[in-house]
């Protein structure tokens, strides 16, 4: 199954953060321009700052912490009104295409239509049913996100050779007294 293009970007979005190694792409706020302007988000010459990069690390955060209550029957208030505070902060207006096609466009610039662009494709992969496909590892250290192919939704790590590995490894021993090697 391909992964649609609004959930690539969410997936590779909170994929600039591995939690697990504490690596972050986007060190500098050119890092985050750097990773932004490959992806067509931002233009060659636009700055961004240091409280731009604290932002968009936060709303990144955010939509992982809102993924992973969401596969655990939790809540998540504290990341939902994060990221309610920016949709109201961040405009999107509806554009219509040559071919008649109406997507949803960021009206603002610089961190505002980075964030509103994210939130487009949140909203526009809810409304074709592949955002309950974005998940986040079940694996607390790692919480690395991916999208969930599987025909019946049902996959829980990101990698079955790693994290689903360590966790059948560790209820084997579990199980069988064994303790860590």
């Amino acid at each position: 199954m391909t992964t649609p293009p609004g959930v690539e970007l969410i997936v590779d979005l909170l994929n600039t953060h591995d939690r697990e190694e504490g690596k972050d792409d986007w060190q500098t706020p050119d890092d985050l321009h750097a990773w932004l302007h490959e992806r067509g988000l931002c233009e060659r010459d636009e700055g961004f700052t240091t409280e731009d990069l604290r932002r968009l690390r936060a709303v990144r955060e955010a939509i992982r912490d809102v993924l992973w209550a969401r596969e655990h029957g939790e809540r998540a208030e504290r990341a939902a009104a994060l990221l309610d505070r920016e949709a109201a902060r961040c405009p999107l207006r509806v554009g219509v295409g040559p071919d008649g096609a109406s997507r949803l466009v960021p009206a603002g610039e610089g961190a505002d239509a980075v964030a509103a662009a994210v939130l487009a494709a949140i909203a526009v992969s809810a409304a074709d049913g592949s955002w309950d496909r974005v998940k986040v590892c079940h694996r607390d250290p790692c919480r690395w996100a991916f999208y969930d192919g599987s025909r019946n939704r049902s996959r829980t790590w990101c990698s079955m050779a790693v994290c689903g590995n360590r966790v059948k490894v560790a209820s084997f021993r579990e199980r069988h007294g064994a303790g860590p090697s």
